[in-house]
């Protein structure tokens, strides 16, 4: 099978960018993604709340709401991006997710929101700062880099998660997306775009990931774009 892998951060704040540059660069064939119909509505869903209680602190406007939707990793830009690039090259597109993972994000998103009401409209002023401080730091931005898509780090996570997060849901992608590449669209180059913990190929811990059932595939970390 010819696959290759795209890991990316769902908050990296050039992750628009990049991705788009490293579609560019790979020129799939059909491309597969992270995700499904339900768990898109569910994100849109979260960040329609988000910017309501976020204009109920004071912050109003529009550039700001982004700000913090970007840093918490709810934009959803692999989603975008892959469907742009889909309709502008006129090639397949596949949603490919465990069924019932949309209400992590629903569950996820209940924490973090509740959280955020309980802040004080000084607090959230205050986060809003600090996010804006991150984004003009290229220092700050680099570092985030060098953690965020550092391998040693992606293969030392908990185990409960792994299991659960990773493991489950890679299995039922594995399946997808080999039906896809043996069946559907024998001999053309799939990329498929998810979380980086997912293309993983030699983890550290015992577990199932994408990257270990795909062996042979190239993988790329979404940072890898800024040295095209």
């Amino acid at each position: 099978m010819n696959v290759t892998l795209i890991g990316t951060m769902h908050n990296d704040l050039k992750g628009r960018e990049r991705l788009e540059k490293l579609l560019n660069h790979l020129t799939p064939d059909v491309l597969t993604l992270e995700g499904s119909d339900e768990m898109e509505e569910a994100n849109k869903d979260v960040k329609s709340e988000l910017a309501q209680v976020l204009v109920e602190k004071g912050i109003t406007e529009i550039n700001d709401i982004e700000t913090f939707i970007e840093v918490t990793g709810i934009s959803g830009y692999e989603w975008d991006v892959c469907k742009a690039y889909s309709k502008d090259n006129n090639m397949p597109l596949y949603k490919v997710e465990c069924p019932g993972a949309e209400e992590f994000v629903k569950d996820s998103a209940a924490d973090a929101l509740y959280q955020m009401r309980a802040m004080s409209a000084e607090e959230v002023q205050q986060r809003l700062i600090k996010f804006k401080n991150f984004k003009k730091s290229r220092f700050r931005r680099h570092f985030v880099d060098m953690v965020a898509y550092n391998e040693f780090l992606l293969k030392g996570r908990n185990k409960l998660m792994d299991k659960y997060l990773i493991g489950e849901r890679d299995e039922h992608m594995y399946e997808e997306i080999k039906e896809i590449a043996e069946n559907k669209h024998p001999g053309k180059h799939i990329v498929h775009v998810g979380g980086a913990q997912h293309t993983v190929q030699k983890p550290s811990l015992d577990r199932f990931t994408l990257g270990s059932q795909f062996p042979d595939a190239d993988v790329y970390l979404l940072s890898y774009a800024d040295l095209l």
